[in-house]
């Protein structure tokens, strides 16, 4: 694995007095209490401190504590690319085709760099995926970590053993990333890593807040239905349309 840093920021271990709950025979996510399933309605009151971009925040909001998160990425083909399949019929033609981070771990970027604190993102793949962590970084994440498979093509549970191998080391309070990536969309990998750590996980979250050191949770279900989750530290959370609108990647200033 290879580290890369856009500077460093102290954290504490807020958020670590949350006990894990072991899944109930509800068939609940592992630390979530049963999903309250009802029609869809305003969200009652996004914090601010985490809505405001944090150029906009009060001295008080940078009062408050700060959580260590790791944002997982996926560097995926541009949803405007041409695809061909190539010779050997085992994968797609690499050498035209230009690769972006998966939109959906946009959105788990733009909310760990609202929450503050301490971020990292953490790819996996082939010297390539050093793009997307660059593009992580110009968000406004501080590290990053690529795990480099240049001689391998891992399948989903390989993936998800070696991040979850990588995570147990970083102690980390929030786990984000996208629902799914954008090219295979097999949506499989975050809950997978989650089962791996014992801990708990919701999934498709467009809707976030903090209470009382817990995380409430919300996604959209089917016919207008709506699941509100709480759930406590540390926990992985894969984000969906709706939670935030991602920021452009910054240029460097020197």
């Amino acid at each position: 694995a290879t580290a890369m840093s856009s500077g460093s920021t102290p954290s504490n271990d807020f958020w670590r007095r949350g006990s894990l709950r072991k899944r109930s025979p509800t068939g609940c996510a592992a630390g979530a209490r049963r999903p309250l399933a009802t029609p869809a309605a305003p969200w009652p009151g996004t914090p601010t401190w985490w809505a405001r971009p944090p150029s906009a925040r009060s001295a008080i909001d940078t009062a408050r504590p700060r959580v260590n998160i790791v944002v997982l990425i996926k560097q995926v083909p541009d949803t405007e690319t041409r695809i061909v399949i190539n010779a050997n019929k085992d994968g797609i033609e690499t050498t035209n085709i230009k690769f972006i981070v998966s939109p959906y771990d946009e959105i788990a970027i733009e909310q760990a760099v609202q929450m503050g604190g301490e971020t990292l993102a953490i790819c996996v793949g082939d010297t390539r995926c050093t793009e997307a962590l660059r593009t992580a970084l110009s968000m406004g994440i501080q590290n990053a970590v690529h795990i480099d498979t240049e001689s391998v093509r891992l399948d989903s549970y390989q993936t998800a053993t070696v991040i979850a191998a990588l995570l147990k080391q970083k102690n980390a309070d929030l786990i984000l990333c996208g629902k799914q990536g954008i090219d295979f969309d097999n949506t499989l990998v975050p809950g997978m890593i989650a089962e791996l750590m014992n801990i708990p996980h919701v999934l498709a979250v467009d809707k976030m807040e903090l209470l009382d050191n817990k995380l409430r949770l919300g996604r959209r279900v089917a016919a207008g239905m709506r699941e509100v989750y709480e759930s406590s530290s540390p926990a992985l959370v894969s984000c969906d349309r709706g939670l935030n609108t991602p920021r452009y990647p910054s240029l460097p200033t020197s």
